[in-house]
């Protein structure tokens, strides 16, 4: 590539902090404004290029056609305070090594055992929503936060985190705050440092590396064919096909807590979000109602397989339609190693390269009225019309996320329960997306009807 290549356009910011004041304060509609620039844009932090890619041939391109040249950027290394070296965090031949170990664990054919645990919670939320007074409003973020949180205790080492006293859970919860602040900080003193919120973090972590060191001994001690079968047991005993390595049990516990707390924070966000575009739509509402009917009928959570969740059909495209219009992962960042050229312009060596979820996945040309929530884009005919980066809710290419599969049938199963013993209908005002690490919703709160 030749150094004669412009860089990208500017987005207009403070004249010395740059992007920076917009970013702290309005990520969303800085995106916006890089839109408005064009299909690459730039923005500036003090000395530091940010590139914004607003094509699903730029997002391609660095996920896929040159992804050897890419490396996840320092927004990810931030959170190896709290995840030390997982799948979201780790590069290069250590990854892969990671990514061959645990890939088995989340295959489609592998996970049908979970789903017993997601209808069993989902089944006690529906009777604790029973037990409420008629009319009150739910502060949905919350609740399917405290859901999600347990399904991953669940499933991942057997553990009921929703006890109030679950030091195990307060500390997760806790150790996912920090994280998002730490990101989200421009000053990042060492964790050794005295420094406000330090110290309750070393704590909470302290808790999380005894519970986790303890749980995975238990597992080595059991053997390979002691029950539970959990996803930790499972990662105990998996071996690289390769090398026939097995993981340390740091490898473990970095693993457990990538697991743990990037999956139910992502789960909690989007399920949350899904109820509140379906709470404007009571026809959809009574079709997916309809079509767990069908699927479920009288069989006990135990009892449900994968073939009863592949009927449904109509709550998988809501799924996806709700991670189109509010993804979790509202912005994918990577770094090059090398000068690159993308759209025509010169993409610096160390650049933030920032690929805009949130922006591909609300573009009118490729989503005709797209703030408009309509789960048949996602029929085979429709699916197939569309450029292969117009949606990238989990990322792609080789880093893909391993629990992409997981977090559909997760959220099949849970919406599927509630929409049958449920109508939704909104309450109060609109909420407000906030995007850290994650895309949240504030103030979210919706009425929930028996039927």
């Amino acid at each position: 590539m030749t150094t004669a290549l412009e860089l990208p356009p500017l987005v207009p910011g403070h004249w010395l902090l740059g992007a920076l004041p917009a970013f702290a304060s309005d990520p969303l509609g800085l995106l916006a404004q890089g839109v408005a620039t064009g299909e690459v844009a730039r923005h500036q932090i003090v000395h530091r290029v940010l590139v914004q890619l607003n094509s699903p041939e730029g997002v391609g391109h660095v996920l896929q056609g040159n992804a050897s040249n890419y490396v996840k950027s320092t927004t990810y290394r931030d959170l190896q305070v709290v995840l030390g070296e997982g799948l979201l965090t780790s590069e290069g031949a250590f990854w892969r090594r990671q990514r061959r170990i645990a890939q088995p664990s989340f295959k489609r054919n592998a996970l049908g055992a979970f789903l017993p645990v997601f209808a069993r919670t989902s089944a006690d939320l529906v009777a604790e929503w029973r037990c409420r007074p008629a009319g009150q409003p739910l502060d949905v973020h919350a609740e399917t936060t405290r859901l999600a949180l347990r399904i991953a205790g669940l499933a991942l080492f057997s553990a009921d985190l929703q006890e109030e006293a679950s030091s195990l859970g307060e500390a997760v919860s806790h150790a996912l705050e920090f994280a998002d602040q730490r990101t989200l900080s421009i000053v990042k003193p060492p964790l050794w440092f005295p420094w406000p919120g330090h110290g309750a973090f070393r704590r909470a972590k302290r808790t999380i590396d005894e519970a986790l060191t303890g749980l995975i001994a238990e597992r080595r001690a059991a053997g390979s064919e002691a029950q539970p079968r959990d996803l930790l047991s499972r990662l105990v005993f998996a071996t690289d096909p390769e090398t026939g390595e097995s993981m340390s049990d740091q490898q473990l516990r970095d693993e457990v807590v990538t697991f743990f707390l990037a999956g139910h924070e992502t789960t909690a966000n989007a399920l949350a979000w899904t109820l509140h575009l379906l709470a404007a739509e009571p026809e959809l509402q009574a079709r997916i109602a309809a079509e767990a009917e069908q699927a479920f009928g009288s069989r006990a959570p135990d009892q449900l397989e994968a073939e009863h969740v592949g009927q449904l059909e109509l709550t998988r495209r809501a799924v996806e339609e709700g991670l189109r219009l509010y993804p979790p992962a509202w912005i994918i960042e990577r770094e090059p190693l090398e000068d690159d050229e993308v759209g025509g312009y010169r993409v610096p060596k160390g650049a933030i390269v920032m690929l805009p979820t949130w922006v591909l996945h609300r573009r009118e040309d490729l989503w005709p009225d797209p703030l408009r929530f309509d789960p048949d884009r996602f029929l085979p005919e429709r699916r197939s019309e569309r450029p292969r980066w117009a949606y990238f809710p989990f990322g792609g290419g080789q880093r893909q996320c391993i629990g992409a599969e997981f977090a559909l049938l997760e959220l099949q199963v849970i919406l599927a329960t509630l929409l049958r013993a449920f109508r939704l209908e909104r309450a109060g005002e609109p909420p407000t997306p906030q995007a850290s690490i994650t895309l949240r919703p504030l103030g979210l709160e919706l009425v929930a009807e028996a039927r």
